[in-house]
């Protein structure tokens, strides 16, 4: 008969297993990354907005007719109009010649990722019948990307 000691596992049962937590983690990481890709395009679409409005006209413009059109003044007339395009997009004068180089600058997502965990803890804790924290999708986020680490090692 035992007289004491450390008993085994000590503590509350876990909750989730371990493929749950890499399940909830991934869902994070999902959110995430749609959110974080709908933010970039939006920020390229803001910074390149008149300049498409162009590329939509020569788009237009039938295949078969294309190597006419570059030799025509309506090809010049739509250099201008690109170049003036690339003026509004970038905010310069008239005088000032545009870059072709287009610098684009998402916003930071502040805010977003307390945002998104509140978000899975609900919804995981809905799906699942157990009540899932915002701390745990945390630590569920931690042990999926050491996990995807661990893979890309």
């Amino acid at each position: 008969m035992p007289r004491g000691g450390a008993r085994k596992k000590p503590g509350p049962k876990p909750k989730l297993e371990w493929i749950d937590k890499i399940s909830v983690g991934a869902r994070f990481e999902e959110l995430w990354r749609e959110k974080k890709l709908a933010n970039e395009i939006a920020a390229v679409s803001a910074a390149t907005e008149t300049v498409a409005v162009e590329w939509s006209k020569v788009q237009a413009i039938p295949v078969s007719e294309r190597k006419k059109w570059l030799a025509s003044a309506a090809y010049d007339d739509h250099v201008e109009n690109v170049e003036y395009a690339l003026q509004q997009d970038q905010g310069l004068q008239d005088h000032e010649t545009p870059s072709r180089i287009v610098q684009i600058k998402p916003k930071r997502l502040n805010g977003l990722r307390k945002q998104i965990i509140a978000e899975v803890a609900t919804l995981e804790s809905f799906e699942r019948g157990v009540e899932i924290t915002p701390r745990m999708v945390e630590t569920c986020l931690k042990e999926f990307r050491k996990l995807e680490q661990e893979l890309r090692d």
